[in-house]
């Protein structure tokens, strides 16, 4: 993780023509936090992490605590990945197709054959088993990453300066997405808690009101957000779900526009002196205000 600092709220503030205005405000300053996660392609490939270690050895150290156990064995749905099947798991990844809830049985990597778990390639088919399983190594490696609570359902990261104890690198900011229906329904906001919803999902268990797409899609930001080590800068809001994203009428063009910002700030955590950047796909008149916390 990297060093904390003092911590600021950054208010942003639209208005239209018309005199309507909306707010959202990210909260800036102890998060600062770096972690080092991989992507599903990562460990199917050949390269290697920030540290240059190879695939394989970041597998194997992932396993050396024991068995990855990925779906829900209590349901019948499931596929574990034995502390000695990391070449297993290597070849079978990056995983493809749709996301979907898993055959029924408990298989191990070794096992897990037949056209539905495998494609003509030996790969999965089931993307969501994919991105489980990277997230389920990505833990294992990353110190604090489960624990790490998400303030908002949008994230701000930073390219990290070194594979650990890092400051944010200028210019590299992404940001990225947990649906907001999946983040409402976690408790507590952790990424722990979507994996275990990720796990929940994959064992056949899918609550209410969220799709299987929008808890990969959680899976992915978190997978994706802090690929090769990065460092966390900012949170703010994103759309509902994933259809949310593509749908304007007339009484959500105000939070459409708001959500096509992305704002950050730089460096984190702030000190005396803080630069604030936004963009914005929307033409739309805009004020900052900042408020101490």
């Amino acid at each position: 993780a990297g060093p904390a600092g003092p911590q600021a709220t950054f208010c942003l503030t639209i208005t239209n023509q018309y005199g309507c205005s909306t707010s959202c405000c990210v909260t800036f300053g102890s998060v600062g936090n770096q972690q080092c996660t991989y992507t599903q392609g990562f460990y199917g490939g050949n390269g290697k992490n920030c540290s240059q270690q190879r695939v394989i050895d970041v597998i194997n150290q992932a396993l050396s605590s024991g068995n990855l156990v990925i779906g829900t064995p209590a349901n019948n749905r499931s596929v574990t990945i034995l502390s000695n099947q990391g070449s297993c798991l290597q070849s079978k990844m990056p995983s493809g197709s749709t996301a979907s809830p898993l055959p029924s049985g408990n298989v191990t990597c070794a096992t897990a054959t037949g056209n539905n778990y495998v494609s003509a390639n030996g790969r999965f088919v089931n993307v969501l088993l994919g991105q489980t399983i990277a997230l389920g190594l990505n833990i294992r490696n990353s110190s604090g990453l489960s624990s790490l609570v998400l303030t908002g359902n949008q994230f701000t990261t930073a390219k990290a300066s070194s594979c650990s104890n890092g400051t944010p690198m200028a210019g590299t900011e992404r940001t990225f997405c947990v649906p907001r229906n999946v983040w409402e329904y976690l408790s507590p906001k952790t990424v722990g808690k979507i994996n275990e919803l990720a796990n929940q999902a994959l064992g056949g268990n899918i609550p209410t009101g969220i799709s299987i797409s929008d808890i990969n899609a959680a899976v992915d930001a978190i997978n994706n957000g802090f690929d090769q080590c990065r460092i966390l800068v900012g949170f703010g809001t994103c759309p509902t779900t994933r259809s949310d994203m593509s749908e304007v009428n007339d009484e959500n063009l105000m939070n459409d526009a708001l959500n096509s910002i992305a704002l950050v700030t730089y460096p984190n955590p702030v000190g005396d002196v803080a630069t604030i950047s936004f963009t914005s796909e929307s033409d739309n008149s805009a004020r900052v205000e900042i408020f101490s916390s």
